[in-house]
């Protein structure tokens, strides 16, 4: 993991990819949800943040794109997990409805992959350096 300061990754790690993790949600910004946490909710409990969604978006050197929404109130075996390749090894062919999934979102979201892409891009040829991804 490379968290600012000295780029050079140490010995023996290897760039896979970049991600990034963000409280903000279809419920909301997260510093406007961090609010509602002290108030009580409609059932009169106060919320935690146990309660609220998060997501995390990841673009991998192999040019996975893989988009995580953690949904606390989610049905029981829904997993939030949308990737544009199987995550099953034993499905290796079978139609993925997520194949495209940087370009089957809204602006916003699009926004936020074309960041992380213009992030992976500078530290993939910073960190491979002509080696192969």
């Amino acid at each position: 993991m490379v968290n600012g300061g000295n780029m050079s990754p140490p010995a023996g790690a290897t760039y896979v990819g970049v991600g990034v993790t963000t409280l903000d949600s279809d419920q909301g910004r997260w510093d406007q949800l961090a609010r509602t946490l002290r108030e009580p909710s409609a059932a009169s409990r106060h919320m935690s943040v146990f309660d609220l969604k998060g997501q995390c978006y990841a673009l991998l050197t192999d040019g996975t794109a893989l988009h995580v929404d953690r949904d606390p109130r989610a049905r029981l075996g829904v997993d939030g997990i949308r990737c544009t390749k199987t995550l099953d090894p034993e499905r290796i062919s079978y139609y993925n409805p997520h194949a495209t999934l940087i370009e089957q979102c809204d602006d916003a979201t699009r926004e936020v992959w074309r960041q992380l892409g213009a992030l992976h891009h500078t530290l993939t040829n910073h960190l491979l350096a002509g080696r192969p991804a």
